[in-house]
Protein backbone atom coordinates (compact mmCIF):
# COMPACT_ATOMS: atom_id res chain seq x y z
CA UNK A 1 0.00 0.00 0.00
CA UNK A 2 1.44 3.41 -0.72
CA UNK A 3 1.60 6.40 1.10
CA UNK A 4 -0.36 9.42 1.28
CA UNK A 5 1.26 12.49 -0.25
CA UNK A 6 0.70 15.57 1.88
CA UNK A 7 -1.06 18.75 -0.25
CA UNK A 8 2.29 20.16 -0.37
CA UNK A 9 4.19 17.18 -1.76
CA UNK A 10 0.57 17.08 -4.71
CA UNK A 11 1.18 20.60 -5.18
CA UNK A 12 5.19 20.33 -5.88
CA UNK A 13 4.16 17.56 -7.77
CA UNK A 14 1.70 18.86 -9.98
CA UNK A 15 -1.02 17.09 -8.73
CA UNK A 16 -1.30 14.58 -11.70
CA UNK A 17 -4.41 13.14 -10.82
CA UNK A 18 -5.99 16.76 -11.14
CA UNK A 19 -8.32 15.44 -7.89
CA UNK A 20 -9.47 18.42 -5.82
CA UNK A 21 -6.59 18.91 -3.09
CA UNK A 22 -7.71 18.77 0.55
CA UNK A 23 -8.36 21.61 2.44
CA UNK A 24 -5.77 22.85 4.53
CA UNK A 25 -7.57 21.59 7.91
CA UNK A 26 -7.33 23.19 11.51
CA UNK A 27 -4.84 25.19 12.17
CA UNK A 28 -2.54 24.24 15.21
CA UNK A 29 -2.28 25.94 18.31
CA UNK A 30 1.81 26.12 18.66
CA UNK A 31 2.36 24.68 22.06
CA UNK A 32 4.24 25.39 24.71
CA UNK A 33 7.86 23.32 24.91
CA UNK A 34 7.70 23.31 29.33
CA UNK A 35 6.97 20.14 30.38
CA UNK A 36 3.61 19.39 32.14
CA UNK A 37 3.83 19.20 35.66
CA UNK A 38 4.06 15.88 37.52
CA UNK A 39 6.50 14.10 34.56
CA UNK A 40 9.08 11.61 35.93
CA UNK A 41 12.70 12.61 36.09
CA UNK A 42 13.42 10.00 32.78
CA UNK A 43 10.26 11.15 30.66
CA UNK A 44 11.19 14.60 31.50
CA UNK A 45 14.47 14.38 30.13
CA UNK A 46 12.73 12.78 27.17
CA UNK A 47 10.45 15.70 27.21
CA UNK A 48 13.17 18.48 26.69
CA UNK A 49 14.79 16.75 23.75
CA UNK A 50 11.62 16.15 21.63
CA UNK A 51 9.25 18.96 22.28
CA UNK A 52 11.36 21.23 20.81
CA UNK A 53 12.18 19.41 18.02
CA UNK A 54 8.68 19.17 16.83
CA UNK A 55 7.38 22.70 18.09
CA UNK A 56 10.25 23.63 16.07
CA UNK A 57 8.78 21.39 13.00
CA UNK A 58 5.27 23.02 13.50
CA UNK A 59 4.06 19.70 14.80
CA UNK A 60 3.94 20.39 18.51
CA UNK A 61 -0.02 21.63 19.08
CA UNK A 62 -1.55 22.37 22.12
CA UNK A 63 -3.73 19.34 22.35
CA UNK A 64 -0.44 17.36 21.68
CA UNK A 65 0.91 17.79 25.00
CA UNK A 66 -0.87 15.21 26.96
CA UNK A 67 -0.03 12.75 24.32
CA UNK A 68 3.45 13.60 23.81
CA UNK A 69 3.55 13.38 28.08
CA UNK A 70 2.56 9.85 27.67
CA UNK A 71 4.90 8.87 24.90
CA UNK A 72 8.01 10.19 27.16
CA UNK A 73 6.98 8.31 30.00
CA UNK A 74 6.59 5.24 27.38
CA UNK A 75 9.84 5.52 26.38
CA UNK A 76 11.19 6.45 29.48
CA UNK A 77 9.92 2.67 30.86
CA UNK A 78 10.78 1.16 27.64
CA UNK A 79 14.78 2.21 28.27
CA UNK A 80 14.04 1.16 32.06
CA UNK A 81 12.69 -2.52 30.92
CA UNK A 82 15.56 -3.12 28.19
CA UNK A 83 17.90 -1.72 31.20
CA UNK A 84 16.69 -4.49 33.76
CA UNK A 85 17.21 -7.14 30.65
CA UNK A 86 20.76 -5.78 29.88
CA UNK A 87 21.53 -6.43 33.46
CA UNK A 88 19.89 -9.59 33.89
CA UNK A 89 19.76 -11.29 30.78
CA UNK A 90 16.87 -12.50 28.80
CA UNK A 91 16.49 -16.08 30.63
CA UNK A 92 16.02 -15.80 33.80
CA UNK A 93 15.41 -19.40 36.47
CA UNK A 94 11.79 -19.44 36.74
CA UNK A 95 9.95 -20.34 39.99
CA UNK A 96 10.48 -24.42 39.71
CA UNK A 97 13.96 -24.37 38.74
CA UNK A 98 13.84 -24.09 35.08
CA UNK A 99 14.93 -21.69 32.21
CA UNK A 100 12.06 -18.98 31.19
CA UNK A 101 12.41 -15.96 29.43
CA UNK A 102 12.64 -12.83 31.53
CA UNK A 103 9.19 -11.34 32.14
CA UNK A 104 10.65 -7.58 31.08
CA UNK A 105 10.86 -8.81 27.98
CA UNK A 106 7.07 -9.25 28.14
CA UNK A 107 6.93 -5.29 29.10
CA UNK A 108 9.75 -4.02 27.02
CA UNK A 109 7.64 -5.50 23.54
CA UNK A 110 4.78 -3.98 25.22
CA UNK A 111 6.14 -0.51 25.75
CA UNK A 112 7.66 -1.01 22.41
CA UNK A 113 4.66 -1.09 20.33
CA UNK A 114 3.30 1.44 22.32
CA UNK A 115 6.07 3.60 21.23
CA UNK A 116 6.27 2.88 17.83
CA UNK A 117 2.11 4.06 17.85
CA UNK A 118 2.96 7.62 19.46
CA UNK A 119 6.11 7.53 16.89
CA UNK A 120 3.81 7.28 14.52
CA UNK A 121 1.28 9.83 15.71
CA UNK A 122 4.01 12.37 15.80
CA UNK A 123 6.08 11.72 12.69
CA UNK A 124 9.41 10.34 14.38
CA UNK A 125 10.84 8.07 11.65
CA UNK A 126 11.70 9.22 8.18
CA UNK A 127 8.83 7.25 6.71
CA UNK A 128 5.86 9.03 9.04
CA UNK A 129 6.83 12.25 8.16
CA UNK A 130 6.23 11.97 4.70
CA UNK A 131 2.68 11.65 6.30
CA UNK A 132 2.06 14.45 8.26
CA UNK A 133 0.42 17.77 7.04
CA UNK A 134 1.32 20.88 8.93
CA UNK A 135 0.56 24.30 8.07
CA UNK A 136 2.82 26.13 6.29
CA UNK A 137 2.56 30.03 6.32
CA UNK A 138 3.24 31.80 2.92
CA UNK A 139 3.05 28.31 0.66
CA UNK A 140 4.72 29.50 -2.54
CA UNK A 141 2.69 29.71 -5.30
CA UNK A 142 5.03 27.06 -7.36
CA UNK A 143 7.90 25.34 -7.42
CA UNK A 144 10.02 28.06 -9.05
CA UNK A 145 9.11 30.25 -6.03
CA UNK A 146 10.13 27.36 -3.48
CA UNK A 147 13.18 27.37 -5.16
CA UNK A 148 13.71 30.77 -5.04
CA UNK A 149 13.33 30.66 -1.66
CA UNK A 150 15.72 28.21 -0.44
CA UNK A 151 18.24 29.72 -2.55
CA UNK A 152 17.40 33.13 -0.58
CA UNK A 153 16.61 35.15 -3.40
CA UNK A 154 13.47 37.13 -4.83
CA UNK A 155 11.56 35.83 -7.80
CA UNK A 156 10.96 38.81 -9.68
CA UNK A 157 7.35 39.05 -11.10
CA UNK A 158 7.31 39.56 -15.24
CA UNK A 159 5.19 42.25 -16.28
CA UNK A 160 4.48 40.60 -19.61
CA UNK A 161 6.96 40.65 -23.09
CA UNK A 162 9.41 42.71 -23.52
CA UNK A 163 8.66 45.21 -26.23
CA UNK A 164 12.14 46.21 -28.52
Amino acid sequence: MTKRKTRAERELGGNAGKRPLPAGGPQPVPASTRAPRGLQRGALKIWRKLAPLLSRRGILDELDTFSLSDACVVLYRLREAEAILERDGLIVEGYRGSLVKHPATTIAASYRAAWQRYATKFGLSPSERTGIEVAIEDEPDDLAELLFRVAGGRRQQNAGPTEQ
